[in-house]
């Protein structure tokens, strides 16, 4: 298994996220021995019974594979460069497939799995994307693959960001 980098912050999240699905496991146990078990009249099948059962499997494998990885997390320090990109920066950049026409966007670069949900997405320093842009200059350019697909991507200017309201404060030169 592969080396895992995080910052404090991202492994905090990680944690988090670890307590609340073993809370959801909890749920699901309790809901499955109180209600779902006496669901259906003992002659036939009992689907709630199947689907809570499913959800715990599922609950399980998950929270089996996130302490697993526990093992490969590299908590790292922040850069204290404003020329370099590091974990928690939020970056405007040029990414295209290889040989095509560059699409600018804003992403956010974290220590834990991205969201790609929020109005800026962020990006997990693990993914391809996220390894191929961390540590790396303002201006610089350097290339990812994703499967067979080539992508190249350049750093065109750190954004200094905060996400409440989900709107940019300030931008650093």
């Amino acid at each position: 298994m592969e080396e895992l980098i995080m910052d404090k912050a991202g492994y905090a999240k990680y944690l988090e996220e670890i307590s609340k699905i073993e809370k959801e496991l909890d749920d699901i146990r309790h809901y499955k021995g109180k209600v779902a078990i006496f669901q259906g009249d003992g002659w036939h099948d009992n689907p709630t019974l199947y689907q809570t059962e499913m959800q715990e499997r599922g609950l399980m494998r998950r929270l089996l594979d996130m302490k697993e990885k526990l093992k490969n997390i590299k908590i790292v320090d922040k850069i204290e460069d404003d020329l370099i990109v590091d974990i928690g920066d939020t970056v405007n950049i040029a990414i295209s497939p290889f040989n095509e026409e560059p699409e600018e966007m804003i992403i956010k670069l974290v220590g834990h799995d991205g969201n790609m949900r929020s109005d800026i997405s962020e990006v997990s320093i693990n993914s391809p994307l996220g390894t191929s842009i961390y540590k790396k200059k303002i201006g610089e350019s350097s290339g990812y693959r994703v499967g067979d697909r080539q992508f190249s991507v350049k750093i065109l200017e750190k954004l200094n960001m905060q996400i409440e309201n989900e709107t940019p404060k300030e931008k650093i030169k």
